[in-house]
């Protein structure tokens, strides 16, 4: 196994606690079971994992998750990551609208400064 791979599979292990932690993984689309297993196995097999920790890696994964936990809590950061993907799924999801959206507000701005320069010189 990689280091890499082992250190997903330490992060998922730290995530998949219960069955409440599989099922929000998978309504999240973290996790996809086409296993055709319930979400008890899906514990199982996880747990059943063996990734050969050592304690740097322990503390290495308690870090990561305190971190992850203080991202999700953080209420500011979640709601711009949602209103972010709300956008990008219903307005901005392709190139073109986000170059008309770009030049909007590049018009928008010369718009005002055309004001403010009409208004000074009067």
């Amino acid at each position: 196994m990689t280091k890499d791979v082992a250190a997903h599979v330490r992060l998922m292990k730290l995530l998949v606690v219960s069955t409440d932690d599989v099922k929000e993984l998978r309504e999240q689309k973290i996790i996809v079971n086409n296993l055709g297993i319930d979400d008890a196995q899906v514990v199982q097999l996880y747990n059943v994992l063996k990734t050969y920790e050592t304690f740097d890696d322990d503390y290495f994964s308690w870090v990561v998750k305190r971190d992850m936990e203080e991202h999700i809590n953080n209420k500011a950061k979640t709601w711009m990551a949602e209103l972010k993907a709300q956008l990008r799924t219903n307005y901005f999801n392709n190139h073109w609208s986000i170059i008309a959206f770009a030049v909007t507000i590049f018009i928008i701005c010369l718009d005002i400064i055309q004001t403010y320069c009409a208004v000074r010189t009067s």
